[in-house]
């Protein structure tokens, strides 16, 4: 019964970079009250080769100004999304997994974000969300949806660019509400393939996919 479970709140912050040029490897952020991984203003920051689950908030999580290059990571399993990205922050993902995490995996709503030979999965909600105002890119990305019948899209655009990915097994592959570039994809078992809003049709370019 509830009476006799044990609640335990985690008490570390996780790790938080906000000076230039650092570079931190090889390390995990578990059990954090906040984000995994976050910063404010850092510019040149490296995260390489981090894991990142089991947050009480984000597991990636980037602010104000900063630009961060993530090379390798595992995100998972993190309480408020696996990456949010945000104000005029500038973030590459090169070689990141992001999966199982709630209530949806990737959203960015800052300056410009770009994707490399990622795999974005079985997150709940949304797999990854590119807002207004971001400058968005997925060049060589996996994302596989959970085949859930009242999730919207696997990919959410409000604009942005999706090159040589795999979209598979949502119920719809892409959304775009403003304007896109998809181009050299696969988007298979997804019973809406792209769904464009009307304000956007003359926006959207999709070529060999």
């Amino acid at each position: 019964t509830l009476k006799e479970c044990r609640v335990e709140l985690p008490l570390n912050r996780g790790v938080y970079v906000s000076d230039d040029y650092v570079t931190v490897c090889n390390l995990g952020s578990r059990y954090s009250q906040d984000d995994g991984f976050a910063g404010f203003w850092g510019q040149g920051v490296v995260l390489r080769n981090i894991h990142a689950c089991f947050n009480c908030d984000q597991g990636v999580s980037f602010h104000g100004n900063s630009t961060t290059l993530i090379d390798g990571a595992l995100i998972e399993r993190n309480a408020g999304c696996g990456i949010v990205d945000v104000m005029s922050s500038s973030t590459f993902y090169r070689n990141v997994t992001v999966c199982s995490n709630y209530p949806s995996g990737v959203l960015f709503s800052g300056f410009a974000h770009a994707m490399y030979h990622c795999q974005i999965k079985d997150n709940c909600g949304v797999q990854i969300q590119i807002d207004k105002g971001a400058s968005g890119s997925l060049d060589d990305c996996l994302i596989v949806g959970r085949g859930d019948k009242v999730t919207s899209a696997a990919v959410r655009l409000e604009h942005g660019r999706i090159n040589h990915c795999t979209i598979v097994n949502s119920a719809v592959g892409v959304s775009v509400k403003l304007a896109a570039s998809i181009r050299n994809s696969i988007v298979a078992d997804c019973p809406v393939a792209v769904e464009i809003d009307k304000d956007a049709v003359d926006e959207v370019a999709i070529d060999k996919t």
